[in-house]
């Protein structure tokens, strides 16, 4: 059986105030303009901040608005609280999960923004390779959304543009390729662990590699990424993703 421990009224008042005071204690308040003026003092390097005497072992507590928009800041380590506004546009900050910001987050242009960027990205990448190993949009099994997606291709394909095509000779030996670097690299880690010289796998790993980008750099049907029908006469609409020339470019058809 636990035993019940009784506190008395100053006791329990004087633990609160500890509390209250050691969670004060690990705060430091500074205006938006002081912690400007700091960090340009800092050369924008806000690990240096957290260095200095006054703010060593504090999370800093921003009284109103921070805007760093447009500035050499790469983060801002060591704020905890955002007593306002947030703006980190155009920065090189790409990690703001550890701040607290009671207002609005504006990041357009920062790293923040390119990682979630880069996370869509990725995720329609996945869903167009899973349509593309499935043969989804081919001409056996196209259904009317296939059919507009290869009637874009065939228009590139048929114009003068410097976009180049992948064939499915091009597909064919990308899996080849993918099969011979999975055996290079095998073969490296073995050379590696037995002391023996690698760098002739090495070489062949990059070319391997390099031509392996040539042709992801190619553009088929599935780099076009079904949108919702609006505008354009609510034509079907595609996004293109992955290609180097109009990466993130929509295209519109109607047949």
């Amino acid at each position: 059986m636990s035993k019940i421990i009784k506190l008395s009224e100053s006791t329990l008042n004087k633990l609160v105030r500890r509390v209250i005071k050691e969670e004060e204690n690990e705060w430091v308040k500074v205006s938006p303009e002081q912690y400007l003026e700091i960090m340009k003092y800092a050369s924008y390097n806000a690990k240096g901040v957290t260095m200095l005497p006054q703010y060593r072992g504090k999370k800093i507590w921003i009284t109103g608005e921070l805007n760093v928009r447009d500035l050499p800041i790469k983060s801002l380590e060591g704020v905890g609280y955002v007593e306002g506004d947030l703006d980190i546009s155009n920065t090189g900050i790409s990690d703001i999960s550890f701040i607290d910001v009671k207002g609005r987050v504006s990041d357009y242009g920062s790293g923040v923004d390119r990682i979630r960027r880069q996370k869509i990205r990725q995720e329609k990448l996945a869903g167009a390779q899973s349509r593309r190993e499935d043969n989804e949009w081919s001409p056996e099994n196209s259904d009317d959304e296939g059919n507009r997606a290869r009637a874009i291709i065939e228009f590139i394909e048929n114009s003068r543009s410097r976009i180049k095509i992948r064939t499915e000779e091009d597909s064919n030996r990308l899996v080849e390729l993918e099969r011979y670097l999975e055996s290079l690299l095998e073969k490296q880690k073995q050379y590696d662990e037995e002391g023996k010289d690698s760098e002739g796998i090495y070489a062949d790993i990059e070319t391997t590699e390099d031509e392996i980008n040539e042709i992801n750099d190619m553009m088929d049907v599935y780099n076009l990424i079904p949108q919702e029908r609006y505008g354009f006469y609510s034509m079907s609409q595609f996004e293109v993703v992955s290609n180097i020339v109009f990466d993130s470019a929509k295209v519109a058809v109607e047949i």
